[in-house]
């Protein structure tokens, strides 16, 4: 069933890049202005709720235009919601990002348009800051990020809201003063920690190279029904910012309504640009300048965590936070499943790049210590399901770690399958794979699909 679903001196250039740069990268900031503090958005003034006399154009400046918006979680995925954009209006004392966010049972909806009512509470403000895009290719433009974080929000609720800016509201003829906003969009939040409520997850990677199969198959990429996507790295070739841009643009029917939780992957090798385009969870246990390449979440009955493997430094750096991570996720009667995701596979038989040593030394003996139970990564680009495994050995179901590779998403590269003896079933990646994981209370299904989202390339159940 179709799921609603570079010369020798350039080369040199891009090898000393890599080197430098891919290991690790802060948020290296040149202007950082803004007040997104959780004291201050728990402290916004209320008012009254008005309807809102629409203005004649939501555009008061072009330059102010909303590009590249895109959603994520920093919290709790029930009670927030993180925004970012950018503008070409890069002056971020002067604009002030705000998303205006309104329960749907507030809104009236009318032929088609959007009717939301305002109020001091709907209001959110964020922060902007500044970085230059330097890359492999020389590109120095400076550019203005901009993020904002709601808190507040109630459990599994729909919502409308519109992102960009204004300079304030005028209750007396109830309208906005110069706003900048794009059109009414909408977003759920996620189940508090505990919720039995079934729920559905788009797992994927590697989609570099990928920009015009992934346009082509909008369409129905758009409507796979799931409740968030979580992605493992190589969302680009090289990770310049034409090719974030890029990737922004041909997603944007996607994120408008979808939370999209990615790490970052090999491929990132402009390190500091991934950081810049998402905001991510920032976790105790972790040095400050890993701090959000390492990271995770509650959902229902689920743990997730996301972790970067791109270099020996990256993988032990994380290892205080997984240990005390995972222990306190298994502690946690709520939790049933831990789910973890990076860009290497642990186990991978294909000959293009094969299981991830540094990852098998320091992590699979803290999967293993708590009982992880499924582990997702890419970077070889085919299908490769292991058998359960414990202390490098094949155990029985519910006995040990489940490792899947499944590759690539929408990316033209693939690489032939290959066969070892944790190899349970694999499968060349010339039709693209990803992955759909339904997870109940006691009940986790993993389907792995076809990039054309209709045929079932491997599927498995694991109880509780």
């Amino acid at each position: 069933m179709k799921l609603l679903r570079i010369s020798i001196i350039s080369i040199s250039l891009f090898i000393v890049y890599f080197i430098v740069n891919c290991e690790f990268s802060d948020k290296k900031i040149i202007e950082d202005v803004g007040n997104n503090s959780t004291t201050d958005i728990q402290q916004i003034q209320e008012s009254e709720i008005v309807d809102v006399n629409e203005p004649t154009s939501w555009t008061t400046d072009p330059k102010k235009n909303v590009k590249y918006l895109h959603i994520t979680w920093q919290n709790d995925p029930a009670t927030t919601l993180t925004f970012q954009w950018q503008s070409d209006f890069i002056n971020v004392t002067k604009y002030k990002p705000k998303v205006w966010i309104v329960k749907s049972s507030l809104v009236k909806v009318e032929g088609g348009k959007v009717f939301m009512p305002y109020a001091k509470q709907f209001s959110y403000t964020g922060e902007g800051f500044l970085y230059v895009t330097h890359d492999v290719h020389g590109n120095n433009e400076k550019r203005a990020q901009y993020t904002v974080e709601v808190f507040g929000l109630e459990e599994d609720t729909e919502y409308y809201y519109r992102v960009g800016t204004f300079d304030d509201f005028d209750f007396s003829t109830k309208s906005f003063i110069n706003p900048d906003f794009t059109e009414p969009k909408k977003i759920k939040t996620g189940l508090k920690v505990g919720n039995k409520k079934p729920f559905t997850v788009f797992s994927g990677g590697d989609s570099q190279s990928g920009i015009t199969k992934l346009k082509s198959n909008m369409d129905w990429i758009k409507n796979i029904s799931v409740d968030f996507w979580i992605f493992y790295g190589d969302l680009n070739e090289v990770g310049t910012q034409p090719e974030w841009d890029a990737y922004f643009d041909v997603m944007q029917p996607l994120f408008f309504n979808k939370v999209f939780m990615p790490v970052q992957g090999n491929h990132e090798t402009v390190a500091e640009l991934f950081y810049y385009q998402f905001a991510l969870p920032k976790m105790p246990n972790l040095d400050e300048s890993y701090k959000e390449h390492h990271w995770s979440f509650d959902y229902g009955v689920a743990h997730f965590v996301g972790l970067n493997s791109t270099t020996d430094a990256t993988v032990k750096a994380a290892n205080a936070f997984l240990e005390a991570d995972l222990q306190k996720a298994r502690s946690n009667k709520d939790i049933q499943w831990i789910i973890v995701m990076m860009h290497h596979p642990v186990y991978s038989a294909c000959s293009t790049h094969g299981s991830t040593q540094r990852v098998i030394d320091n992590w699979v003996p803290i999967f293993e210590k708590y009982n992880v139970d499924l582990v997702l990564g890419g970077h070889d680009h085919n299908y490769e399901r292991t058998y359960p495994i414990k202390n490098n050995t094949k155990v029985g179901v519910g006995e040990g770690v489940q490792y899947v590779v499944c590759s690539p998403f929408m990316s033209p590269k693939w690489y032939s399958a290959g066969k070892d003896w944790w190899t349970y079933k694999s499968k060349d990646g010339s039709d693209g794979c990803f992955g759909i994981i339904d997870i109940k209370p006691n009940e986790l299904t993993y389907t792995a699909y076809a990039e054309d989202g209709v045929v079932v390339i491997d599927t498995f159940t694991l109880k509780k």
